[in-house]
């Protein structure tokens, strides 16, 4: 449900008090939306529920906060805490990874994925230009660009104080739960991508 880390990132510069160029805002709010205690919200859970037929079993990548919000409903839930990476994976697997971090746990769901152990769809913000988008990609059995920028659920007392962002859905999924995926998200009118 939510990203499972509570450290900002670093990487946004501006002087004290200054705005960042790209969203205006202001530094104290940019390191707020920096954070990776980002939930994900119902709207981005309905075509997941319609792909896995129901509820996933496993969030390995959420925060004490966001399970209490009872939107993702996974049976089981791994915290940073937790360490989801340390855990074996298995069935239906909501991911939504830290975003300042997501490369760890897009190679444990492709390799999950590929020991036939579990099936996973993961929410990331949508950037072609990393080196773990790029692998995500290659092994993805479908992808779907979502086609409006998505505002994420925050923390008790912050939601919306995250700008709206492009996010890409990746689908480690065998080939019933592909076509299943398609059919979710092309009639949201969402860019899917078989593969």
């Amino acid at each position: 449900m939510g990203h499972g880390a509570g450290a900002p990132r670093t990487g946004a510069r501006a002087s004290v008090g200054g705005t960042l160029p790209l969203f205006g805002a202001s530094v104290p709010q940019a390191m707020e939306w920096c954070s990776d205690d980002w939930g994900t919200t119902e709207a981005l859970m309905r075509p997941e529920r319609e792909v896995f037929g129901g509820d996933p079993d496993l969030d390995p990548a959420t925060n004490g906060w966001a399970v209490s919000f009872r939107v993702v409903r996974a049976a089981k839930h791994y915290t940073k805490a937790d360490n989801g990476l340390a855990h074996k994976w298995a069935g239906r697997v909501h991911l939504n990874p830290p975003w300042s971090a997501p490369e760890p746990f897009v190679d444990k769901a492709i390799g999950h994925f590929r020991r036939f152990e579990a099936e996973t769809i993961m929410i990331v913000r949508h950037d072609h230009t990393t080196a773990w988008y790029r692998k995500a990609w290659k092994h993805a059995a479908v992808v779907a660009l979502w086609s409006k920028r998505v505002a994420f659920r925050g923390p008790p007392g912050k939601d919306s104080k995250a700008p709206p962002l492009n996010v890409a859905i990746f689908g480690f999924l065998g080939p019933t739960k592909a076509a299943a995926f398609v059919d979710a998200y092309e009639t949201r009118g969402h860019l899917v991508v078989g593969k």
